[in-house]
């Protein structure tokens, strides 16, 4: 017989890990605006091309930080991995 409530059980995530995540989440976002600066300098940093991609880190990293293993954050990762997948039509 399964314990319901070990199923919904999720081990926090340990200090040093949320603080790595948030540095390369940091490190991969400021490369994205270096990356924009230097190729399309008259781009405003308040521009759709900026904010969403911003927006869409920060909600990943949010989602990834309130439980890792809970649907919330493997859907996320689920849509990256079939839009990475070689041979697909667009």
């Amino acid at each position: 017989m399964s314990n319901p409530a070990r199923i919904d059980a999720v081990a926090p995530v340990p200090p040093r890990t949320v603080r790595l995540v948030a540095a390369l989440t940091f490190l991969s976002w400021s490369g994205m605006i270096v990356h924009d600066r230097i190729s399309l300098p008259e781009l405003s940093l308040l521009a759709p091309d900026v904010v969403l991609p911003t927006l869409v880190s920060v909600a990943l990293f949010a989602a990834w930080w309130a439980g890792p293993g809970r649907p919330a954050c493997q859907v996320p990762l689920l849509v990256v991995l079939l839009r990475l997948r070689p041979g697909r039509a667009t």
